[in-house]
């Protein structure tokens, strides 16, 4: 059965994260630090809390991860993060190697990196957060919020394409060679609306990151902002998420992580799109993003487990639900997703029913990473349950 788990991971790791190389991108905010997440004024936020005991675990773990990245990189070179969170906190979370290697800047719990594709989920967010204020019907059409689409256009409902179901063409297969980096919103949703559907919507499943750039403009639309600042006014900074935010690609951010091909050769491209890419974060901002998961704050339990219901089957035991992948066996549920833009891999795996969370970011176009987050991890943590006399 860990075989099988382990290869439909596997699947997931290229059919919902690994897009061509610069095909996530970034749209600038419409007036400065408009992605940004604000730093909370003093004395806001939940009172500190004491340091929890070390996890008898971590040593472990710590032992594992370092021979790991070890055989396979250097420390001069692009770097990764991970953190394994469990139900009384972090079992074990560590940087490793560069964030930016000319300026000897190494990678932290704290660096901010491109999410890339794990950026769907904090639009299916926003998107659920204006179902909640009674902005958006999901069950409505697209012309309803865009009505110079096509009239094929009128058969795709919000649902469908937060779900990957709407048969609006993947610009990233069918582009090709054509320079479609630097565009915008706007020039994406001109290209979409020329293009002739992939299939008659709610047929099937097909993946899009062209579906998550029009939910971003739906966004727009609906709630008088900004894509960029509507994610920090009612995402970002209710969760504190500080090295985290919505911006053009490159951002504009210190100590950020560059993005590397082969561990060393710098690879970045200018990128404007958002909803399908366009977040960053850093590991010690998503540990605040899967706290939210778990005691859910932003929108009630019955909206959010929308996110997590498998609404449209995508191979066996797998299904799509809004910004991610549901699987299940029977016996456990995943959530998960995983992300690829220029040199950054990053994936996240949720088990609710272990409370468990393993989440990756890495900026050296390293395929290995997603084996490490997906896989070895998440065996080591079952193979090696937490002593039962250190239980709560």
């Amino acid at each position: 059965m860990r075989d099988l788990i382990r290869a439909m991971l596997l699947v997931a790791a290229f059919a919902f994260g690994c897009t061509a190389a610069g095909s996530d991108g970034l749209k600038p905010g419409s007036e400065p630090d408009a992605g940004v997440a604000p730093t909370p004024d003093a004395g806001t936020g939940p009172a500190p809390q004491p340091e929890p005991e070390p996890d008898p675990r971590a040593g472990l773990f710590e032992e594992f991860v370092d021979a790991f990245v070890a055989e396979r990189t250097s420390p001069d070179a692009a770097g990764i993060a991970v953190s394994v969170v469990g139900p009384r906190g972090v079992v074990f979370e560590k940087a490793y190697g560069m964030a930016n290697i000319p300026e000897s800047i190494p990678v932290a719990l704290d660096t901010p990196f491109e999410l890339a594709s794990l950026s769907k989920q904090f639009t299916a967010m926003a998107i659920l957060i204006l179902y909640e204020d009674g902005m958006v019907d999901l069950d409505a059409a697209l012309t309803d919020v865009f009505p110079e689409a096509p009239a094929a256009w009128a058969d795709i409902t919000v649902h469908q394409v937060l779900s990957h179901q709407s048969g609006i063409p993947n610009m990233n297969d069918i582009i090709g060679s054509v320079r479609h980096l630097d565009w915008s919103n706007e020039e994406v949703l001109d290209w979409a609306m020329a293009e002739p559907l992939r299939f008659p919507p709610g047929t099937r499943y097909e993946y899009t990151n062209t579906g998550y750039v029009v939910l971003a403009l739906l966004v727009d639309r609906l709630s008088g902002q900004t894509f960029e600042s509507f994610v920090v006014d009612r995402i970002l900074a209710p969760l504190h998420m500080t090295s985290s935010g919505v911006t053009e690609y490159p951002p504009d951010i210190p100590d950020r992580a560059v993005t590397y091909i082969s561990g060393t050769v710098l690879f970045e491209v200018p990128t404007r799109k958002t909803g399908e890419a366009s977040q960053y974060s850093s590991i010690a901002d998503l540990k605040l993003w899967e706290a939210e998961l778990r005691d859910v704050t932003l929108v009630s339990r019955e909206t959010l487990d929308l996110a997590f219901t498998p609404h449209i089957p995508s191979w066996p035991n797998c299904g799509y639900g809004y910004g991610w992948v549901v699987c299940g066996n029977g016996e456990s549920t995943r959530h998960e997703h995983t992300g690829s833009k220029q040199g950054f891999r990053t994936s996240i795996v949720r088990m609710p029913e272990e409370t468990l969370a393993i989440i990756m970011v890495s900026n050296g176009s390293y395929e290995w990473a997603y084996e490490l987050g997906l896989f070895l991890l998440l065996d080591l943590y079952l193979a090696n349950p937490l002593p039962e006399q250190s239980a709560p």
